[in-house]
């Protein structure tokens, strides 16, 4: 067994690190000075300090500076959140992080997301890098296409897909996971007692009791906390009782996978397992959505079940899509355009902007190079996992990639 003492110290290593290693864009967006509160289950304490300036940032013990944000949480969810094991937001619904301003007022998860994302990864991305992505796509510009490919090996997906960065379906690649043998209700038998983060723009109506979760607003959006079970339930079996469902459909959205499902499927092939963060896992009924957007690193989607259909635009056409500045997450930059009903009155530039759409059937999994901007939209009932490529620099600008 790995002594608790020297995991915590291994992780305080780790973040010193990566601290240290803040470029000056990143310190110019994070200047401030933070409070990091660690609490064992004895009861002990233990305050360090993270202070950013115009060009770098270092980690101390103690600090007289006047603190912006103050981070507490466990000891062990510490370990974990830096290990990858889990995430900001999943403690943050379970109020195992607590964030609170310099007078120890509570504050939303947007105040400290985008510290937290900084701190977890160990590639960034900058201006250069942005620029870098959209410039090698220029010879996408006209795309409309997306190969669906089986079997395909390294050696041609890095050379066809991931170098030149170009999306891809590799087909049936996910259909012998374990994870595709569970519909919804052995789903929830099986591991229906795991905490979710539910999204809706309403927590309850007046004839449904919240008790026993908790409903978080966060980035114009509100996340109930609840059992994988009754979510299930709620979703595919039975009456919808989560607020007024003619507005939106509850979806469990970027959901760290649980320890306990981590062996019910597999990592793609291609990258090495420590490129990629703790897999995410979307699941809801059929036309849940996700609006225009794009991610900034590598991203493969996997379809467990149910049919997904993607519209893709190439990162060529951003200056056409009027992409909204994105502060708190800089690896996700979402746009201002519903991609299918554009009003072209208000957004007249994205008229001519090629895309593509393609579906996912089950067992299929999407390579979705970086900058790529989607909308992704549920035909039925659905099951997805994805993973993103947070610790390594994007293929299609890396000189290391395979």
């Amino acid at each position: 067994m790995i002594d608790p003492k020297l995991r915590l110290s291994d992780t305080l290593a780790t973040v010193t690190r990566r601290v240290k290693q803040f470029e000056p864009e990143v310190c110019r967006a994070l200047k401030g000075h933070y409070h990091l509160c660690l609490h064992s289950e004895s009861g002990s304490q233990r305050n360090l300090f993270i202070s950013i300036g115009e060009e770098s940032a270092r980690l101390v013990d103690s600090s007289s500076a006047e603190v912006d944000l103050r981070l507490k949480l466990r000891e062990t969810d510490f370990v974990s959140l830096i290990a990858g094991s889990t995430d900001p937001f999943t403690l943050f619904t379970n109020e195992r992080l607590l964030l609170h301003d310099g007078r120890g007022n509570a504050v939303p998860f947007a105040a400290g997301r985008r510290l937290l994302q900084t701190l977890l990864v160990e590639w960034r991305i900058d201006s250069t890098s942005v620029a870098a992505i959209e410039a090698h796509a220029a010879r996408l510009a006209g795309r409309t296409h997306v190969d669906r490919v089986t079997g395909c090996e390294a050696d041609e997906f890095f050379a066809r897909y991931a170098r030149p960065g170009v999306p891809v379906i590799l087909g049936g690649m996910a259909r012998d996971w374990p994870l595709t043998s569970l519909d919804p209700q052995t789903l929830g038998e099986r591991f229906g007692g795991y905490q979710v983060a539910v999204f809706s723009d309403l927590v309850e109506d007046a004839g449904t009791s919240n008790e026993g979760k908790q409903a978080v607003q966060t980035s114009g959006r509100v996340f109930t906390n609840m059992p994988l079970r009754e979510f299930i339930q709620m979703s595919f079996s039975g009456p919808r009782r989560l607020g007024d469902l003619s507005r939106v459909t509850p979806y469990i959205t970027a959901h760290s996978l649980p320890d306990e499902l981590l062996e019910w499927i597999e990592y793609p092939p291609f990258f090495p397992r420590e490129a990629f963060v703790r897999p995410k896992m979307w699941m809801g009924p059929s036309h849940t959505e996700t609006p225009l957007h794009r991610d900034l690193i590598d991203n493969f989607l996997a379809q467990v079940w149910g049919f997904k259909q993607m519209r893709l635009i190439s990162p060529a056409h951003t200056a056409k899509l009027y992409a909204i500045a994105e502060n708190l997450n800089p690896y996700y930059q979402p746009s201002q355009l519903d991609a299918d009903r554009p009003d072209l009155a208000q957004f007249p530039m994205c008229a001519d902007v090629p895309y593509t759409d393609c579906v996912l059937s089950p067992g299929d999994i999407l390579y979705l190079p970086a900058g790529w901007w989607h909308r992704v939209r549920s035909l039925e009932p659905s099951l997805s996992v994805n993973f993103f490529a947070l610790n390594q620099a994007p293929s299609s600008i890396s000189s290391t990639s395979a």
